[in-house]
């Protein structure tokens, strides 16, 4: 018992290092993103009141696909954000990151669009109680093998809103990889993405959706209501039910997906704004320069 009160203390302190300095992160992209600030970025550049000019910085392309992304991924990660249960939310919202990844590698810039965009781009929301896509095919399955059981345990607990998801997924990761031995071994994160990737192969319904609209976006309100969610999602780490070892792999594959595809674009947009801005001054000051000594 008192090794795993000791276990827990030391996740939750490794846990709560990672959320604050990406909370930090997040609320500092927020602030910038925000028309009203009027505070220098990083001290060489007034980016709130400029923001109107990402529309210049990024051609008419590139700003379209920028709030395209960002919302699509908020949109599905705010699905998730109130499920009865952390882990599950941390769980999917690590699937929703992982499609957003497959749909961006697979993205051509033409209108030709790839199959992968196409099945994506045709999905329609299903809510994650009413998915009965995968409860049907798990019900009817003729595969009784053990491991076929743990699967369609912890999916059947997924889709119930009860107190018994955390079992199941305690007994699914223990037992999920090494099966014919009898030493238990840490859970394999791949395997875990391989086994799902087949559950949903034959199923037309993606954690993840993708909009499409067909009018223009503001960039910048859509990164300042992402990050209120990306923010949130950081608070459900937090949970005490996170504070198992096993659990923590999927926090830091989170975590790394979380800074790839959004805190490290939307730190890089910030860079290459104060960057633009930088450059029309000094533009400016030659100009002003060259038509006082004409």
């Amino acid at each position: 018992m008192s090794y795993q009160i000791s276990e827990q203390i030391e996740m939750h302190k490794k846990i709560n290092e990672i959320v604050k300095i990406r909370q930090e992160q997040i609320s500092e992209i927020k602030l910038y993103f925000d028309d009203k600030n009027a505070k220098f970025y990083k001290d060489i550049a007034k980016i709130g009141e400029n923001l109107q000019k990402l529309e210049v910085v990024f051609s008419k392309y590139e700003y379209r696909q920028k709030c395209e992304n960002i919302l699509s991924l908020s949109l599905s990660l705010g699905k998730v954000l109130d499920l009865n249960n952390s882990i599950k939310t941390i769980l999917l919202a690590e699937k929703i990151f992982e499609e957003h990844r497959n749909y961006l590698k697979n993205n051509k810039k033409n209108d030709d669009k790839t199959f992968i965009s196409k099945l994506f781009e045709k999905n329609s929301s299903v809510p994650l109680s009413k998915n009965e896509s995968i409860k049907e095919r798990m019900s009817i399955s003729m595969d009784k093998s053990e491991s076929f059981r743990r699967v369609q345990n912890f999916y059947e607990a997924l889709f119930r809103n009860d107190s018994k998801f955390f079992d199941n997924f305690d007994e699914y990761l223990k037992n999920q990889t090494n099966l014919q031995s009898k030493v238990e071994s840490k859970f394999d994160m791949d395997d875990f993405n391989n086994k799902l990737d087949k559950m949903m192969n034959n199923s037309d319904y993606k954690f993840y959706s993708r909009v499409s609209l067909a009018f223009d976006l503001d960039y910048p309100a859509i990164i300042h209501s992402a990050c209120d969610i990306i923010y949130m999602l950081y608070n459900k780490m937090l949970d005490k039910i996170c504070y198992k070892s096993y659990l923590f792999q999927y926090i830091i594959s989170l975590d790394k997906y979380i800074c790839s595809y959004f805190i490290i674009p939307c730190a890089n947009d910030l860079k290459k704004m104060s960057e633009y801005l930088i450059g029309k001054e000094i533009e400016d000051v030659s100009n002003a320069l060259e038509d006082f000594y004409k």
